[in-house]
């Protein structure tokens, strides 16, 4: 149950400068490789990025789906959430984006998304899902009024996340 983390962050490599490009002042790897012993969690990774991906894009609209997609090692884990965590870049800007379900549930307790500045690295809230809903300040009162009829909307919708609803706004 140890948190696992999957980073793409380049090190000090000077041996091959040609795998590493420079994304908003950080060194990003172009491209990774899984490797490992048998039954040592690649596809375990590579289905939990599967699965966040399709809750992201889609909802839990197949909520059978994931009820079972939980680690199943401990019994205590079924009510336990799952957190999934991206940095992104788009248009220029970093994000973090990241959501905690109950995949048993299918029951979102938790969302957030924040733009990130690395040369001050200093994080700036977009939204914030737990347990409330909190907005950041970047919003104009005319913005935030029309978010919060959305925020209402979605008050009572713990199988939705806000990124997802937003998006097909």
């Amino acid at each position: 149950n140890k948190l696992q983390e999957f980073s793409m962050f380049a090190g000090d490599s000077r041996n091959n400068p040609d795998h590493i490009t420079k994304i908003n002042n950080m060194h990003v790897l172009k491209n990774a490789v899984f490797y490992g012993a048998n039954a040592g969690g690649k596809t375990s990774l590579i289905s939990a990025m599967s699965i966040s991906q399709e809750i992201i894009l889609f909802g839990t609209r197949y909520p059978n789906e994931y009820r079972e997609m939980y680690c199943r090692t401990d019994s205590k884990n079924k009510g336990i959430p799952s957190h999934f965590e991206y940095m992104f870049e788009y248009m220029g800007a970093c994000y973090f984006y990241g959501f905690d379900i109950i995949l048993s549930e299918c029951k979102v307790v938790g969302e957030c998304l924040l733009t990130y500045d690395p040369i001050r690295d200093k994080e700036e809230l977009i939204f914030n899902r737990a347990p409330s809903f909190e907005l950041g300040t970047r919003f104009t009162d005319e913005e935030s009024s029309r978010l919060r009829i959305y925020i209402d909307d979605l008050s009572e919708a713990h199988d939705l996340l806000f990124l997802t609803e937003m998006s097909k706004k």
